[in-house]
């Protein structure tokens, strides 16, 4: 599923990348293993940055607007520090008017210095292919569901009323589809992208853009997360009383708008 993109030492801003190297947001998400839909929520919501493999944002506000020039090639923050402050987060975090800890934090976590600029990683919750455990059958086992069953300690009726349920292989694992918020929902040879569960829900992905800035924003996460669980409630009543064991089970996947629960543990 993942494809091959451009790198670039340089720091570049995001749509300018993939203007350049001429890779749309789908390519960037399947190359990189991030979940699209996220991706692209984050492209309108922040400005964001590529560096070698890396996605990255602006973290301080040490200048009025960040103007990378025609090469900006990046120092890490701690090598800046190192070379310009002998190494002293306290003076740097002085002559800037931050946060020490912050400071610590940032050069620690992998920071970029660049135009009198932090840059920190952008973190997006990572996508996994999954595709229907008849095509993986047919691909993997030259559609020998017998011997699929022999290696994996199943029996052939077990992995027969599998493939009749269009269960999904992802991760190395069997799932099924425990809702039908999707009832055109069809697993094919074709990978389409799971995300866990817990990150779909928990990163407010069901929400409309506005109502999902002003949730996350809450920065006490137990009352963040009990909104976002309250609010895909009420969107989702039909299955409220599961939703819980959905989180609890490990590795429940959500794929294009349906619950996926893991079948095995191979």
């Amino acid at each position: 599923m993942q494809n091959k993109i451009p790198s670039t030492k340089l720091v570049m801003d995001l749509p300018h990348y993939l203007e350049h190297f001429e890779v749309s947001s789908e390519e960037f998400a399947l190359a990189k293993g991030i979940y699209l839909n996220a991706l692209e929520i984050a492209i309108n919501e922040e400005r964001l940055f590529v560096c070698g493999d890396n996605l990255y944002y602006k973290a301080t506000q040490y200048s009025p607007s960040l103007k990378l020039g025609k090469r900006p090639v990046p120092k890490t923050l701690s090598a800046h520090i190192s070379t310009s402050f002998g190494g002293d987060h306290e003076a740097f975090a002085k002559k800037h008017g931050d946060n020490v800890i912050f400071v610590k934090s940032a050069a620690d976590n992998g920071g970029l210095w660049i135009a009198r600029e932090i840059l920190l990683p952008y973190n997006l919750p990572k996508a996994y292919p999954m595709v229907s455990l008849q095509s993986h059958i047919e691909s993997d086992y030259e559609d020998n569901a017998t011997e699929f069953g022999r290696l994996h300690g199943r029996s052939q009726q077990q992995v027969h009323r599998w493939k009749l349920k269009n269960a999904g292989w992802c991760k190395g694992n069997v799932y099924l589809k425990r809702t039908d918020f999707n009832p055109d929902l069809l697993l094919t040879h074709e990978a389409k992208q799971a995300v866990l569960f817990t990150d779909y829900l928990f990163g407010g992905y069901f929400l409309p853009a506005s109502e999902r800035v002003s949730v996350a924003h809450n920065p006490n996460i137990k009352e963040r997360h009990r909104t976002l669980k309250r609010l895909f409630k009420e969107m989702f009543i039909k299955y409220s009383n599961q939703i819980d064991r959905y989180i609890a089970y490990p590795d429940t996947m959500w794929v294009e708008g349906d619950i996926y629960k893991k079948q095995s543990d191979w």
